[in-house]
């Protein structure tokens, strides 16, 4: 029988990451189909579209690769368990990013403008896009890992999905700046970037790469036509992709986990209690958007077993019933978010149990943490978000002219007494930012429940000068500030 004190999460750092880009061209920031991406502090999972924000007409489809030695945890592992005598019971990435709010770009042009959708992971059987003793400390790859060479590395190789069927969402942040996150990737993820976990499929070949202690590759591609993901490269300070992992001792006689999670209604376990498989266990949805998942479990011996739910928000569903083709218990988790519940967070924890005669067993605890972002801007319409609008301020706005570089922040004052699902009904629309004279809008900004706003970004290269002045408008209210010029 497995020990639940013995189950141990063991976690590292990518060794190498790249992004690839369809760009014809190097004039949007130098990232291109034909150039080596692994520098750029940053790196990208975008459908095939425009950025008209900074002057890219063109749309360009990225695809981001990432790669981990799993040699310390095996080690670590072993040492805990005895060589080989552990099974995994998760997997788990985490990503941070620096620029995650929608539509505000990035400082650099070579990247889409930031938005919500769906995106895949997939293990990859290719290493060789890195060379190990070459990499480096910044994790770069081989010069000749681009987009126009990229089938060089793809074709032969065995490219298997570790996100659910519809991909992992990703609904966008709160936080854009060039500070470092500080404390590295196993520090608190906030202040001051933002971060987010994905919860990996275990097939067959991620847990070998695993248990044999080698390299571990992922390849991030869009599973959309609307998602752009700005992710950490290794090359910006601290908080860097990384991995986690979750083992426990092997059960005495079993089987061990090299099957991986593809369903099959035939399994070999000798535990006296449930199983309840993984499940992603973080989310990020915005409000009025519904989040819905699955939760299978099992008994070994193909007892009746029940899965239960602790922590379900009030108006979440939760039904279940025995699936013949898993040959395991079945739950469907559904709800959706009201703008009562932005910058809220729920844990929802779920257990299978089995009844017996002399009582109950039950499964290990699983968690999904699920967060409430605002909706998105320009969802609304309702007159009534007007109404919580007192007025809008500009209170910087700064050009630096050594980077062609645009700092504007100010605040959006709200009427006193106004609740916070009132004003998430607000900021569902974005804060508009014009040039002094209303004809050129240089970009949208998404302000947090707070009212505090501030962007930085490039002007557009269609922009023949530079404004003397900025306005901010937002639901009707409008504020104006003249620019400051820095010279370095």
């Amino acid at each position: 029988m497995r020990s639940v004190a013995a189950e141990t999460t063991l976690g590292v750092e990518a060794i190498a990451d790249t992004f690839l880009s369809s760009d014809p061209g190097t004039g949007s920031g130098g990232a291109g189909a034909s150039s080596d991406n692994s520098g750029y502090g940053a790196m990208m999972i975008s459908a095939d579209v425009a950025n008209p924000v900074q002057g890219v007409s063109y749309p360009r489809t990225m695809y981001a690769v990432v790669a981990y030695d799993m040699a310390g945890i095996k080690a670590g592992f072993d040492a805990q368990f005895g060589a080989g005598q552990w099974d995994v019971t998760d997997v788990t990435v985490r990503f941070y990013s620096n620029f995650s709010i929608t539509g505000v770009p990035a400082n650099n042009a070579q990247f889409n403008v930031p938005n919500p959708g769906y995106f895949n992971l997939s293990w990859l059987s290719n290493d060789a896009w890195f060379d190990p003793s070459a990499a480096g400390a910044t994790g770069r790859s081989r010069p000749d890992f681009t987009w126009n060479n990229r089938e060089s590395y793809f074709n032969g190789a065995t490219i298997e999905t570790v996100a659910p069927d519809s991909g992992f969402y990703w609904a966008g942040g709160d936080y854009n700046g060039t500070t470092a996150c500080g404390g590295g990737s196993f520090a608190p993820t906030q202040p001051p970037c933002f971060s987010a976990t994905y919860s990996l499929i275990k097939t067959v070949n991620l847990l070998n790469d695993i248990k044999a202690g080698g390299y571990l590759s992922l390849l991030g591609t869009p599973a959309d036509n609307q998602v752009v993901y700005l992710i950490n490269q290794l090359t910006k300070p601290d908080a860097h992709p990384g991995i986690w992992v979750t083992a426990d001792l092997k059960p005495a006689g079993g089987d061990d986990d090299s099957n991986g999670e593809t369903p099959t209604p035939v399994w070999s376990c000798s535990d006296k209690r449930p199983l309840e498989d993984a499940i992603q266990n973080q989310w990020q949805v915005r409000a009025g958007q519904a989040v819905g998942f699955y939760v299978t479990g099992y008994d070994c011996q193909n007892r009746s077993v029940e899965i239960r739910a602790a922590g379900l928000p009030k108006t979440a569903s939760f039904t279940q019933d025995f699936d013949d083709e898993l040959g395991k218990q079945k739950a469907l988790f559904n709800w959706t978010p009201s703008l009562a519940d932005v910058g809220k967070s729920k844990s929802v924890r779920f257990k299978t149990v089995l009844k017996t005669q002399t009582g109950s067993k039950s499964s290990l605890v699983r968690q999904s943490k699920i967060s409430i972002l605002p909706p998105l801007p320009g969802t609304d319409t309702d007159a009534a978000a007007e109404a919580v609008v007192a007025n809008i301020t500009v209170s910087r706005a700064l050009y630096r002219t050594g980077n062609n570089q645009m700092d504007v922040r100010g605040r959006i004052v709200w009427q006193k007494g106004s609740t916070r699902a009132q004003r998430a009904l607000a900021i569902a629309r974005a804060v508009q930012v014009l040039d002094g004279d209303g004809q050129n809008l240089l970009l949208e900004v998404q302000a947090p429940l707070s009212g505090q706003w501030k962007a930085s970004f490039a002007l557009p290269s269609s922009m023949s000068s530079t404004p003397t002045s900025v306005s901010a408008v937002f639901r009707g209210r409008t504020s104006e500030a003249k620019v400051l010029k820095v010279h370095p």
